[in-house]
């Protein structure tokens, strides 16, 4: 396989496959599109040389034990930070073109012989949670899948640099430190992940200009503080901040000290009618009584 130069899709995904991430891939296979290990058991850390995938768009590693932290120049992926579309999936089949493919056949009545009818390049992928066959719109996804690892450290301030990237899922693995606050620069986000890790301090208020952003899970961390008031965070239910015991806002259990507040003087004239006829009743009985007597 590394002889194979040409090659734009590879999916292993549940292949069992075994032992580290193969670090030749950067080298050899630079032009890769696609690349799914998911499910496989592939240990040791993230080799560097995946940053040498500069047209890589769907990157899934999820599912294996890769341990270490996530390199730096893992954030400067060509395909996924620059604007400029730079790259293209070959649909061309040759010898050296590895890749999910579907061939239809039909028969040729008058010569008794099958010929090639129609070739999908397809891959199956993990789509907001759930698992898609992608064929003729493979190419417009951009997605990072690094969850169920064992993935330490921070996520490094240059993720804002991801500015084409659509989903991007990190869960269930030991990552610490905070969200970086520049987060609401991946404008095209539309599904992100960061559930079950070591996760902590406040929710950046940049999600705001998250506006494509339909899934989002930051459950079972330990975020702290108000869930920013946005429009964008407030259209989450509540199973999307689960498991933050120090997280509050108005669509938590754990309501924030000024939600009460507000919540207390909205009610207030009613709270302050019922105190006082509870402490005055013969008052208010003893006025009913005078203006019927005097008719």
């Amino acid at each position: 396989m590394k002889n194979c130069t040409s090659l734009r899709i590879l999916d292993i995904n549940e292949n069992f496959s075994f032992g580290p991430v193969p670090f030749w891939m950067g080298n050899t296979l630079s032009g890769l599109n696609v690349l799914i290990l998911r499910h496989n058991q592939f240990f040791g850390n993230l080799p560097s040389k995946i940053c040498h995938l500069p047209y890589i768009r769907i990157l899934d590693l999820s599912i294996n034990m890769i341990s270490g932290t996530i390199p730096t120049c893992f954030y400067n992926i060509t395909e996924l930070s620059k604007g400029e579309n730079t790259a293209t999936i070959i649909h061309t089949l040759n010898t050296c073109q590895w890749t999910n493919v579907e061939v239809s056949y039909h028969l040729n009545d008058s010569s008794g012989i099958f010929g090639i009818q129609k070739v999908n390049i397809y891959a199956y992928l993990v789509w907001k949670g759930l698992i898609h066959k992608y064929v003729q719109n493979l190419a417009l996804v951009r997605s990072i899948n690094l969850s169920s690892n064992k993935l330490i450290g921070k996520i490094s301030v240059k993720i804002s640099q991801l500015i084409r990237l659509q989903s991007l899922n990190l869960s269930r693995n030991h990552l610490n430190g905070s969200i970086p606050p520049m987060v609401g620069h991946l404008r095209l986000m539309e599904s992100l992940d960061l559930s079950r890790n070591h996760l902590s301090g406040k929710i950046p208020t940049s999600f705001s200009e998250l506006n494509f952003l339909s899934i989002l899970d930051l459950s079972y961390d330990n975020f702290s503080g108000k869930v920013p008031s946005s429009t964008q965070l407030q259209s989450f239910n509540e199973s999307t901040y689960i498991g933050n015991p120090e997280l509050c806002g108005p669509l938590l259990l754990h309501k924030c000290e000024g939600d009460q507040t507000k919540t207390s003087i909205h009610n207030g004239g009613d709270v302050e009618a019922q105190d006082n006829e509870e402490k005055y009743p013969r008052l208010y009985i003893s006025i009913r009584l005078c203006f019927l007597t005097s008719f």
